[in-house]
């Protein structure tokens, strides 16, 4: 049986015979259209420059704009379309299947506009390869003195614990919020290795394990009124004490970290008490 394309709708109730192809017809206005009102345009002028001096706020092509205006000019894509700086703040999306040329295209052409435009920035390496390419950009453009690079050299490095501990806005020192960064980096470590990510099983119970054992090593080291970091932390777990006869050792409080933490988160609570 052969389908057949369902009607549009004209306002007439019989359907046309099921040979006839359907066209839609539109039946005159009865009354003429409302004229429409004019656009409001809203101009961006360039000071000392009355707000009519060129319209839809894009200055002619031997305009000299201020430094970091709106209208800068990015990529030109010639025939008066071009990339501009306002287009920059909107955000860019780039889609395409593995291997099309998203970074090797549009990612190259718009960095190397932002380079050159002194733009500064944080790029996310995913692969090892990434960092050499921004290099390359980056000494293509003169902007390799300009280059910080965050990496296991430990040149330069970036506290990301302590910066969200020690935040001072509202949802900022909470051991939570803490804990929940150091899960999503437990959770990508294990989604690389090609874990189970469902939750369930055997993994929900290590999962939960690692939570409690984080929320109790950044409690320590907030309560000391200390800097929360990676080593520290891996410190204080690697001296905790392994049983109660442990724990009342003096040898142990002497020399073990998580003993001199405890003492010093003690010491500050009688303080603030």
């Amino acid at each position: 049986m052969r389908a057949r394309a369902l009607p549009l709708w004209t306002g007439n109730r019989e359907l046309p015979p099921p040979n006839t192809p359907a066209i839609r017809v539109v039946p005159p206005l009865k009354t003429p259209a409302p004229p429409r009102r004019p656009a409001i345009v809203t101009i961006f002028p360039l000071p000392d420059l009355p707000a009519n001096a060129y319209p839809f706020g894009v200055p002619p092509p031997d305009q000299e704009l201020p430094e970091f205006h709106p209208q800068t000019v990015l990529r030109d894509w010639g025939n008066g379309q071009a990339f501009r700086l306002a287009d920059a703040l909107t955000g860019v999306s780039v889609f395409g299947a593995t291997g099309s040329g998203k970074t090797s295209g549009p990612a190259k052409h718009l960095a190397y506009g932002y380079l050159a435009a002194d733009f500064g920035g944080l790029v996310l390496c995913a692969k090892k390869e990434e960092r050499r390419q921004w290099q390359q950009w980056a000494a293509d453009c003169n902007r390799t003195d300009d280059l910080v690079i965050v990496d296991s050299t430990g040149k330069w490095r970036f506290n990301f614990l302590d910066w969200e501990a020690s935040r001072p806005e509202a949802s900022g020192g909470l051991t939570i919020n803490i804990v929940s960064i150091l899960d999503e980096i437990a959770g990508a470590i294990a989604s690389s290795a090609g874990k189970d990510e469902t939750g369930g099983g055997a993994n929900k119970f290590w999962e939960d394990a690692l939570h409690h054992m984080n929320t109790n090593l950044v409690d320590l080291p907030v309560f000391a009124g200390l800097q929360v970091s990676l080593p520290l932390m891996r410190s204080i777990v690697n001296s905790a004490p392994q049983s109660l006869a442990q724990l009342a050792d003096v040898k142990w409080q002497e020399t073990s970290v998580c003993a001199q933490m405890l003492a010093e988160a003690e010491t500050i609570e009688r303080l603030v008490i």
